[in-house]
């Protein structure tokens, strides 16, 4: 985007009057992010040149420059931090966080049961209908379910992602209460979780679901997956750290239980003891 006259944009943002001074200064229209915040960047050293009628006026016009770079660049860390089909943080994220070696937490890893089927019986579109009911019943048990659960007397914070594909994790943090609890109630307390997670999957996917593909009018399609007898399940894998233990190891014997998940039948959970 040109700007022709960089003194009448000026001053049209000041005086909200000009639409090619909103376009510069406010929304920039048409410009991808990156570009949003190249060409912020590129106008804050111009304007260092430009003689404004006054600081206040250069004030005002810089700070809005330097609010439109930081908003577009905080926005393209958040968008890189999120998985496009359903809004969870991904992988890449997920390999970022950081879990202190001394604090208590666990991994949990899930897998969609046969989600092959899904993609290959009902189709691509039913299988991301799928993935991001799955995703949301994840996303409100890691969070909201978590807080109102006083059976596991647990006090902490759980964050969910999806790895790929039918993949997702949670990282359960504070899983020992601040060293409180002992190993045995940690395992105790994260099988729990994992437990509550494929329950509430089992129970609601499969109508989230039919309810989806209604909506979308697809009833056939729902009363075809009703007649097969296809239910939409979880295998889980979990595993607590020991203190001192390296994330990759957690993560591993994690993963490791959610195979034997998936071999003892599947819309199951495993712990590993380590």
């Amino acid at each position: 985007m040109a700007i022709s006259n960089l003194e009448t944009a000026v001053d049209g943002v000041l005086k909200f009057d000009d639409i090619e001074a909103l376009d510069v200064l406010s929304g920039i229209n048409g410009l991808s992010l990156t570009d949003q915040v190249s060409y912020a960047t590129e106008m804050l050293a111009r304007l260092r040149d430009y003689d404004f009628k006054d600081d206040l006026t250069r004030w005002d016009v810089t700070d809005t420059l330097k609010i439109i770079a930081a908003c577009a660049a905080s926005e393209l860390q958040r968008r890189g931090d999120r998985d496009p089909l359903t809004g969870m943080l991904n992988r890449r994220k997920f390999n970022e966080d950081t879990v202190a070696e001394n604090a208590g937490y666990a991994v949990i890893m899930a897998d969609v049961d046969f989600f092959k089927r899904f993609n290959d019986e009902y189709g691509h579109d039913t299988g991301d209908h799928t993935l991001r009911n799955v995703a949301q019943i994840i996303g409100y048990v890691m969070t909201q379910n978590l807080r109102e659960d006083v059976m596991t007397k647990y006090e902490g914070k759980g964050t969910a992602y999806r790895l790929g594909g039918e993949e997702f994790a949670a990282v359960i943090e504070n899983i020992d209460q601040n060293k409180r609890v002992p190993q045995i109630e940690a395992d105790r307390i994260a099988l729990k979780i994992g437990q509550r997670l494929r329950i509430a999957i089992e129970e609601q996917a499969t109508n989230m679901l039919y309810a989806t593909l209604s909506s979308l009018g697809r009833n056939d399609l729902a009363e075809q997956i009703k007649a097969d007898g296809t239910r939409v399940t979880v295998s889980i894998g979990v595993a607590t750290a020991y203190h001192g233990e390296q994330k990759k190891a957690v993560l591993d014997r994690a993963d490791q239980a959610l195979y034997s998940a998936k071999r003892a039948g599947r819309n199951r959970v495993k712990l590993d003891r380590g």
